[in-house]
């Protein structure tokens, strides 16, 4: 019998670039699901991780970094951690999409992945069904919570990007930086708002805020106005409330170690501000969401 050496009858695979630079680093998917709107028409978020958006239905105009894109059915959306967007929903009847968050490690490699994936444009026109049926595939993926589906679904988004890269002439390894980031507007207050995210139980005045990026509290006032459509307080405060709603959401914490955690100098100082911004106390808002759940249980 003739001993057959399978190796030598197959192509052996040629490394590149691309695939040994996704071999560096690991991707951990945070969220996945489906969101869809037929009342909203205006909105404006941030976000602390990495987020791909497919619009299966409908669409937007969202502005990124001071333009505005036109976002329509089979288009794809790369959003950057710690940005602020504002979409608004015109001559549309409603919208859904497809969203995944996720974070990279190590985190050092993040921002070179987000110069690939983005390119010269964070929106992408999607020709053919390949990226569709992706983003179906790894929706299909957390709706069946298999054995192993967590791994499937981390695979699954590391192919989006690589197709991305593929498919939108992004062109890696070749990604040049401007001198100074910071004498954009828009890109000032990204990264203001990446620090007040990283200090968020520290003193955040906005005269230290000026400080820490070596620019006036006047500059940083009109920079915060023009792009975030708020002061930098305003922004702060908002951005821990939201943080507080989420903590009362879960319940690990009391309304005291919350009031630490966020930044606010005394707990009074903490209920007023919710009370001013949510019509309602801490307590009264966590017994509110206790109430709910408990109702949602009782249905199931």
């Amino acid at each position: 019998m003739k001993l057959i050496h399978s190796n030598s009858k197959t192509t052996p695979l040629i490394d590149d670039n691309l695939s040994s630079f996704f071999n560096t680093f690991s991707i951990c998917v945070n969220s996945v699901g489906v969101w869809s709107s037929y009342i909203e028409k205006k909105a404006t978020y941030t976000i602390k991780d990495i987020e791909l958006i497919y619009y299966t239905k409908g669409g937007s105009q969202t502005t990124i970094q001071g333009n505005v894109y036109e976002c329509r059915e089979n288009d794809l959306m790369i959003l950057e951690p710690y940005g602020i967007y504002h979409s608004k929903n015109e001559g549309q009847e409603g919208y859904e999409y497809i969203y995944i968050h996720f974070d990279i490690e190590p985190i050092a490699l993040q921002h070179e992945l987000i110069e690939m994936l983005i390119g010269s444009s964070p929106v992408k026109h999607c020709t053919d069904n390949k990226m569709k049926a992706l983003f179906n595939h790894t929706i299909a993926e957390v709706k069946k919570q298999q054995i192993g589906s967590r791994a499937v679904i981390n695979m699954l988004v590391k192919s989006i990007c690589i197709e991305i890269i593929r498919s939108y002439n992004c062109t890696p390894f070749e990604i040049t930086y401007p001198e100074n980031k910071l004498t954009d507007q828009s890109v000032l207050v990204n990264e203001v708002i990446k620090y007040i995210l990283n200090h968020i139980s520290e003193d955040l005045s906005v005269k230290k805020l000026a400080a820490v990026f070596t620019i006036s509290e006047n500059y940083l006032y009109k920079s915060f106005m023009k792009i975030a459509e708020q002061s930098p307080s305003q922004f702060i405060i908002q951005m821990r409330l939201d943080l507080a709603k989420n903590y009362l959401a879960s319940g690990i914490m009391s309304i005291q170690q919350i009031t630490h955690e966020i930044g606010f100098t005394s707990q009074q100082h903490f209920s007023r501000a919710f009370r001013q911004h949510e019509g309602m106390s801490p307590s009264q808002y966590q017994k509110m969401l206790l109430n709910n759940k408990t109702r949602t249980e009782l249905i199931d």
